[in-house]
């Protein structure tokens, strides 16, 4: 993927609507082809632009650590180095949580009368539930580029439970990481 392509494909990604899966995390992953990601070695944490802008969502501490305990487990169990400074790539994620609301039209037709006549009605059903999206980026620290973007988002319908939505984003997100090279 060129990176004009990706940048697109980025921005789009991000401001696409909610979608609501009921089979765990939908996940999207996009990178830059061109990159090579085999000269990465070390990474540090930085704060994502999105949550510089909107403080509010820093204030979700939880799903942070969550993110970024089980990112650090990952990483480091396929060799990558946290290190304090002159990083090969920042980590950088946000998490945010939003009221959504879904409509289903349902269609009820029966039978009835003497000779065959059909007829039928159509309700509209409205669900209202929490969505949530998590977003990951992988940026070149040089060149301070996004080369890597993991897209993720759930429907939360326990909340004592989203630590568990948010480790399968998590760990479905950075199965895609570093990229395959292609054959």
């Amino acid at each position: 993927m060129q990176r004009s392509t990706f940048r697109k494909a980025v921005f789009l990604a991000v401001l696409s609507p909610a979608l609501v899966l009921r089979a765990g995390p939908k996940v999207s992953v996009n990178h830059d082809a061109q990159y090579d990601f085999s000269r990465l070695r070390s990474y540090a944490w930085r704060t994502h632009p999105v949550m510089e802008k909107n403080p509010e969502l820093a204030k979700r501490a939880i799903a942070g650590d969550i993110v970024m305990s089980l990112a650090n487990e990952i990483l480091m169990g396929r060799g990558y180095s946290p290190v304090d400074a002159e990083p090969d790539f920042y980590a950088t994620f946000f998490v945010k949580g939003t009221q959504e609301e879904e409509a289903t039209m349902v269609t009820t037709s029966w039978f009835y009368g003497p000779t065959p006549y059909w007829s039928g009605a159509t309700q509209t059903i409205y669900k209202k539930f929490l969505a949530g999206t998590l977003v990951i980026d992988i940026v070149d620290a040089k060149a301070n580029r996004l080369v890597w973007r993991a897209f993720c988002q759930d429907e939360i319908s326990d909340m004592k439970e989203r630590h568990k939505n948010i480790a399968k984003a998590v760990e479905k997100a950075f199965k895609e990481f570093p990229p395959k090279k292609p054959n």
